[in-house]
């Protein structure tokens, strides 16, 4: 979508609705990417919680939406 359009131009809620997304995202690759190094051992499931938590989190702030559809939500909310 940037490729094609440049740069959003997104209000103040936006721009910070924008960069939690994009931390709870980088949160949960975390997650699981330390989740698989214990694959095979009991320790394996104890990052499902805070994972699904995460998750939850996630859907919430992108009101359950795809990447493209969420995307121009967020500009059109911005629109003056």
């Amino acid at each position: 979508m940037t490729r094609n359009n440049g740069q959003p131009h997104l209000d103040l809620l936006q721009f910070q609705r924008m960069m939690n997304i994009i931390s709870v995202e980088g949160i949960i690759y975390g997650l699981k990417t330390i989740k698989e190094k214990y694959k095979d051992t009991p320790g394996y499931y104890q990052y499902d919680t805070d994972i699904f938590n995460h998750e939850k989190r996630l859907d919430k702030l992108s009101n359950d939406l795809a990447p493209e559809d969420l995307f121009k939500e967020m500009v059109q909310s911005s629109e003056y």
